[in-house]
């Protein structure tokens, strides 16, 4: 519709994107790779374990652990093409606690 094919939205993993706030991160979620990735970035953000999180979350850990190792599923992926070809930006915005750098 827009001209994008399946291998053009695959595009580089955006992470600590530059804000006009120092402890703000960003990241751009351009596939189910980049989701995965975000995930254990902000999990690590918010020092959290893979087990603390599940606990949080009622996930199993393992399930966590496949999602952060961008093991793709086709329904996360077909979301995220979906959201892209409509023309919208998937971000992840978390403001880092005040001991981070």
């Amino acid at each position: 519709m827009w001209g994008y094919s399946i291998f053009s939205l695959r595009l580089c993993y955006c992470c600590d994107m530059t804000t006009s706030n120092p402890k703000r991160r960003i990241w751009t979620i351009r596939s189910s790779q980049d989701l995965g990735r975000t995930l254990g970035d902000v999990r690590k953000l918010g020092d959290l374990t893979q087990q603390q999180l599940a606990e949080m979350t009622g996930m199993r850990r393992d399930y966590l652990s496949q999602l952060e190792s961008s093991s793709d599923t086709l329904e996360l992926r077909r979301l995220i093409l979906a959201f892209r070809r409509l023309g919208a930006d998937i971000t992840v915005t978390v403001d880092a606690p005040d001991d981070a750098s």
